[in-house]
């Protein structure tokens, strides 16, 4: 049966529902979008982060796992922003970039955002072909020998605060400003950004 499963930003589903009516994101679709990946950009480099929702790493490790069966080379960047991510791109010299989180939907809610080496989202033309490949599970396979590697960043949010300042630069010692990142994928990078401005 031929699915859609992108939607107007990226992949978006309530995590293992087992209902009747809804396509529920599993880990295994996890695995075979990865698959699709993989096999869509005929092996390179993908970078992954996550938010703060406890779906994002089963669905992460799924992911990664079918990635690296098609032959990419993985780097994981652990909780980050979406603009944190979608920077990633352009300065480790990824082939593409996945977001795992689901924006400002409910807790039950996981999903993917796909992004180009510019950091932008992949064209409905790049969304269909990936959909194809894994409507058709027409995933490539890689030898033992041929497997990627996966590799973590720890200083993507220090590289990230570094780009912000080069860009805007203000005296910030005048203001007061307070922040409640409400536990979530900011609470690292917002404070020490806000501390360069002081």
């Amino acid at each position: 049966m031929t699915r859609n499963i992108f939607g107007t930003s990226g992949i978006r589903r309530v995590f293992q529902n087992y209902s009747e009516t809804d396509i529920m994101f599993t880990p295994q679709m996890a695995l075979e979008v990865g698959l699709a990946l993989g096999t869509y950009l005929k092996g390179g480099t993908v970078d992954i982060g996550i938010d703060i929702r406890t779906s994002a790493l089963p669905i992460e490790y799924a992911l990664v796992s079918g990635l690296l069966s098609t032959g990419c080379m993985v780097k994981t960047l652990g909780i980050v922003t979406t603009p944190t991510l979608a920077m990633s791109a352009r300065y480790l010299n990824a082939d593409a970039s996945v977001m795992i989180t689901a924006s400002h939907n409910t807790p039950e809610y996981i999903g993917l955002k796909l992004w180009n080496p510019s950091g932008l989202g992949f064209s409905p033309e790049q969304e269909e072909e990936i959909e194809r490949i894994y409507n058709e599970k027409a995933y490539s396979k890689t030898k033992w020998n041929e497997i990627g590697k996966v590799t973590h960043v720890n200083d993507i949010n220090d590289i990230h605060i570094l780009d912000i300042t080069n860009r805007i630069i203000f005296d910030g010692s005048k203001l007061h400003i307070i922040v409640d990142p409400g536990n979530g994928s900011g609470c690292e990078i917002v404070p020490k950004l806000l501390t360069k401005y002081n």
